[in-house]
């Protein structure tokens, strides 16, 4: 129970720094996976998001009116190419930035110790997790 109570608070603080932008979580971090792997399709970010294409497309399509990421299609036939926007890549630091913040208040040198491990704890496990999914 103390994981969810924790992790409610935190998305709450995320949740209000995206929110002010016009973003949500899934939003922000579509833009981070088609900055991080070039070439990925509708259908990858779909599967890694685990909705269906169709909701991807919808809120791709978002991204793409906002201004935040752009789709073409080199050559008929060819999938769709999903690119951040000069636009979409500033927005991504400013609130890289400001999700640090919150990072660093909660986990960073001047939280109580207990916390400071917490956040080392989570981070290993998250790097732990990215290599098995790589592997």
């Amino acid at each position: 129970m103390s994981l969810i109570v924790l992790a409610g608070s935190v998305q709450a603080r995320v949740d209000t720094v995206l929110k002010a932008r016009g973003l949500n979580l899934r939003k922000y971090g579509a833009l981070h996976h088609v900055v991080a792997t070039p070439g990925i399709s509708f259908s990858e970010l779909a599967r890694r998001f685990e909705i269906t294409v169709q909701s991807m497309h919808t809120l791709l399509a978002a991204l793409i009116a906002a201004g935040l990421l752009e789709s073409t299609i080199p050559h008929p036939g060819d999938a769709a190419e999903l690119v951040v926007t000069e636009a979409g890549r500033a927005l991504l630091r400013e609130l890289d930035g400001e999700i640090s913040a919150i990072d660093d208040g909660l986990f960073g040198a001047s939280a109580p110790l207990e916390w400071q491990q917490l956040g080392d704890a989570v981070t290993a496990v998250a790097i732990a997790a990215t290599r098995a999914a790589g592997s």
